[in-house]
Protein backbone atom coordinates (compact mmCIF):
# COMPACT_ATOMS: atom_id res chain seq x y z
CA UNK A 1 0.00 0.00 0.00
CA UNK A 2 1.03 3.43 -0.73
CA UNK A 3 0.01 6.97 0.35
CA UNK A 4 0.98 9.44 2.33
CA UNK A 5 2.58 9.01 5.70
CA UNK A 6 -0.10 10.53 8.16
CA UNK A 7 -2.69 7.91 7.01
CA UNK A 8 -0.39 5.11 6.95
CA UNK A 9 0.72 5.88 10.47
CA UNK A 10 -2.31 5.95 11.63
CA UNK A 11 -3.17 2.53 9.95
CA UNK A 12 -0.63 1.58 11.91
CA UNK A 13 -1.66 2.32 15.21
CA UNK A 14 -4.90 1.06 14.47
CA UNK A 15 -3.24 -2.36 13.65
CA UNK A 16 -4.34 -2.66 10.18
CA UNK A 17 -1.05 -2.31 9.30
CA UNK A 18 2.37 -4.34 10.32
CA UNK A 19 4.64 -1.78 8.94
CA UNK A 20 5.59 1.14 6.89
CA UNK A 21 8.83 2.01 5.40
CA UNK A 22 9.32 5.96 4.79
CA UNK A 23 11.25 8.92 4.79
CA UNK A 24 11.19 10.53 8.17
CA UNK A 25 12.65 14.36 9.45
CA UNK A 26 14.88 13.20 12.48
CA UNK A 27 12.77 15.67 14.24
CA UNK A 28 8.78 13.86 13.52
CA UNK A 29 7.05 13.63 16.55
CA UNK A 30 5.94 9.96 15.27
CA UNK A 31 9.53 8.93 16.27
CA UNK A 32 7.62 9.03 20.12
CA UNK A 33 4.02 7.08 18.82
CA UNK A 34 5.71 4.26 16.80
CA UNK A 35 8.37 2.05 17.13
CA UNK A 36 11.07 2.80 14.55
CA UNK A 37 13.85 0.85 12.93
CA UNK A 38 17.80 1.94 12.10
CA UNK A 39 17.88 3.87 9.10
CA UNK A 40 17.92 2.13 6.54
CA UNK A 41 19.19 4.75 3.84
CA UNK A 42 19.30 8.29 3.79
CA UNK A 43 18.52 10.65 0.86
CA UNK A 44 19.61 15.00 0.81
CA UNK A 45 21.75 17.23 2.76
CA UNK A 46 21.78 19.01 5.81
CA UNK A 47 18.20 20.20 7.02
CA UNK A 48 16.74 18.77 3.78
CA UNK A 49 18.86 15.08 4.99
CA UNK A 50 15.62 12.73 5.34
CA UNK A 51 16.35 9.10 7.03
CA UNK A 52 14.53 6.14 6.01
CA UNK A 53 12.84 3.72 8.30
CA UNK A 54 10.92 1.03 9.07
CA UNK A 55 8.04 1.96 11.22
CA UNK A 56 5.86 -0.47 13.55
CA UNK A 57 3.43 -0.35 16.07
CA UNK A 58 4.64 -0.02 19.67
CA UNK A 59 4.20 -2.88 21.86
CA UNK A 60 5.57 -5.44 19.32
CA UNK A 61 8.66 -6.52 21.12
CA UNK A 62 9.12 -9.74 18.62
CA UNK A 63 8.51 -8.24 15.92
CA UNK A 64 10.28 -4.88 16.48
CA UNK A 65 13.23 -7.37 17.10
CA UNK A 66 13.16 -9.30 13.43
CA UNK A 67 12.65 -5.54 11.70
CA UNK A 68 15.41 -4.32 13.39
CA UNK A 69 17.97 -7.00 12.78
CA UNK A 70 16.59 -7.12 9.10
CA UNK A 71 17.13 -3.52 8.97
CA UNK A 72 20.61 -3.45 10.42
CA UNK A 73 21.51 -6.34 7.25
CA UNK A 74 20.40 -4.08 4.36
CA UNK A 75 21.30 -0.89 5.95
CA UNK A 76 23.16 1.52 3.64
CA UNK A 77 26.68 2.23 4.90
CA UNK A 78 26.39 5.77 6.79
CA UNK A 79 22.55 6.07 6.66
CA UNK A 80 22.07 6.53 10.38
CA UNK A 81 24.91 9.18 10.17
Amino acid sequence: MTGATEPLFQALERGDLDLVLTPLDPKTPWAAQVALSPAIAARGEGERRMQYHAAMRNGENRWIMEVEAAARDVAEPGAAS
